[in-house]
């Protein structure tokens, strides 16, 4: 009986050993420069005339950038 409850024990701690897994990192992101379209932004601009995500007036404006 001892054999059979040990077996079983050792089972449940492979099984649940398996079912938990590491979280996935996030990709590293970077400043693709020279893509936003206007209004389309993700933050401040090289030039610091504005300091917020989607205040872009110019397409392509290579001071702009998004992830």
């Amino acid at each position: 009986m001892n054999n059979k409850k040990l077996l079983a024990s050792a089972a449940l701690v492979v099984a649940l050993s398996t079912a938990v897994t590491a979280p996935a990192q996030a990709a590293s992101k970077e400043k693709c420069y020279g893509v936003a379209m206007a209004g389309q932004n993700d933050c401040a601009n090289l030039a610091g005339t504005h300091s917020c995500a989607g205040q872009s007036s110019v397409d392509k404006d290579p001071g702009e950038w998004k992830l």
